[in-house]
């Protein structure tokens, strides 16, 4: 009997150590003091970044097409969308670099491949001092999901690797021996 509830709590214990969050398992320097907790705003939510770009003297838009890498991608089409309709279209060159001509100031979103990025577009001569020249796009860019595929969480953290191995030792020689109980009680 006594040896049922040691069982018992055991399983408890490693389940338990599934659930708790990570931040809470892991321990402070010896009499460092706690970190703060970073409370957010009120209706703070996350945005995309919107970059500011000056076209040149002409109202030509220039841009350069990337990867997530920052690798240059080559001749991919690009297009500049304002609202629900296209502006401009183009190719990049064989460098990755692409000219809009005949374009407004205002706010784009400019497609290139898989990517979609948003940018404020000024003439040349209203543009403050921190827009930059030229377009950087990322055609092909890294999705994060904040999930992790499955096999990704036995090489992410050996506490996560070692509670999943006690719970899939525990709960099988808890269940035996919950059963030896009752058949010898029987």
């Amino acid at each position: 009997m006594k040896r049922t509830w040691a069982v018992r709590a055991l399983v408890l214990v490693a389940a338990l150590g599934l659930m708790v969050p990570e931040q809470l398992l892991h321990a402070a320097a010896p009499g460092a003091a706690p970190m703060p907790v970073v409370a957010k705003p009120p209706g703070d939510t996350p945005t995309s970044r919107i970059a500011d770009v000056a076209l040149a003297e002409d109202g030509v838009l220039h841009g350069i097409v990337v990867d997530s890498q920052a690798t240059i991608v080559p001749e991919i089409q690009v297009s500049m969308i304002q609202g629900d309709r296209e502006v401009a279209r183009t190719v990049s060159d064989a460098e990755g670099r692409f000219t809009l001509h005949a374009v407004r100031g205002g706010v784009y979103q400019i497609a290139a491949g898989t990517g979609l990025s948003a940018y404020r577009v000024w003439t040349a001569s209203t543009a403050p001092p921190a827009a930059t020249r030229i377009a950087l796009v990322n055609a092909r860019p890294q999705i994060v999901r904040g999930q992790m595929p499955f096999w990704d969480l036995f090489k992410s953290d050996a506490f996560m690797v070692a509670a999943i191995v006690a719970t899939a030792v525990a709960i099988p020689v808890a269940v035996h021996n919950l059963r030896d109980d009752n058949d010898s009680s029987s």
